[in-house]
């Protein structure tokens, strides 16, 4: 954002020592995000010279970026423009003094973008058409990571999670939106069963906050999220599904 405001075109090459660039980077990253954290919200201590977003009219409630947290490589999706981008750049390496060229294109809804140099070749991101964001449920049975939902193929708002159990007890889970912690479905109150009152977020809030589910050894269990439907409580639900095996897959974005 710096070099294009700077006038250096859509192409820039990582800031070096002695540049005019480099010296303004280097005091956001030591002394404004200290000083002014509200100018650099995006900024923190461990970010690289190499990330980027793109932010429209310099709004940080514009920002074009990756659907999920962290430096993201080629194939994440592209969000936005929105003011989700919290946390969540892109990030390309390439060799001192090689130019790195930056490239959006809008095109009937559809979000584009490139990066290219002679060492790194060419990386693309994609938003897909309708900007669907991805959903993972982060459960006690899988460790609170990120098993990803699979889309009805009828309804696409309609997402699908299988279960398998070879214990009994109770599992505890939520419903996250595109691996991001500040997008949690969850209930009301915590230990509270899919269906008994209005579904919460998706938001940051939630911590410690989970549905509660009985499940028995050798029964498959399926939770669906129905992002359309009217009645809130009807947005998660959880049920039973006889006399079939699924598995809870660890799918790490």
């Amino acid at each position: 954002e710096h070099c294009a405001a700077a006038g250096g075109g859509a192409s820039c090459s990582t800031a070096q020592p002695g540049d005019k660039c480099f010296r303004h980077v280097r005091w956001a990253m030591r002394t404004g995000i200290v000083a002014h954290p509200r100018w650099f919200p995006e900024l923190a201590m461990n970010s690289s010279f190499e990330e980027f977003q793109i932010r429209r009219e310099r709004d940080v409630a514009q920002a074009i970026h990756p659907a999920f947290p962290g430096p993201a490589g080629a194939g994440a999706p592209i969000r936005g423009p929105d003011a989700g981008g919290h946390g969540k750049h892109w990030q390309v390496a390439a060799p001192r003094g090689e130019v790195v060229t930056v490239q959006l294109r809008v095109q009937d809804g559809e979000v584009s973008l490139e990066a290219s140099g002679e060492t790194i070749g060419t990386r693309a991101w994609s938003s897909g058409a309708a900007q669907q964001p991805l959903y993972y449920v982060t459960a006690s049975f899988n460790n609170w990571g990120f098993s990803q939902m699979n889309p009805d193929e009828q309804d696409p708002r309609r997402q699908r999670l299988k279960v398998y159990f070879d214990y009994a007890g109770v599992a505890e889970f939520q419903v996250v939106l595109d691996a991001d912690w500040a997008q949690r479905m969850y209930p009301r109150r915590h230990g509270q069963a899919p269906g008994q009152d209005f579904v919460q977020g998706p938001d940051a809030g939630g911590d410690g906050i989970n549905w509660h589910v009985p499940v028995e050894p050798g029964a498959t269990y399926e939770i669906v999220v129905e992002a359309g439907a009217e009645d809130r409580r009807k947005h998660v639900s959880w049920s039973l599904i006889p006399d079939e095996r699924g598995s809870a897959l660890m799918n790490e974005p």
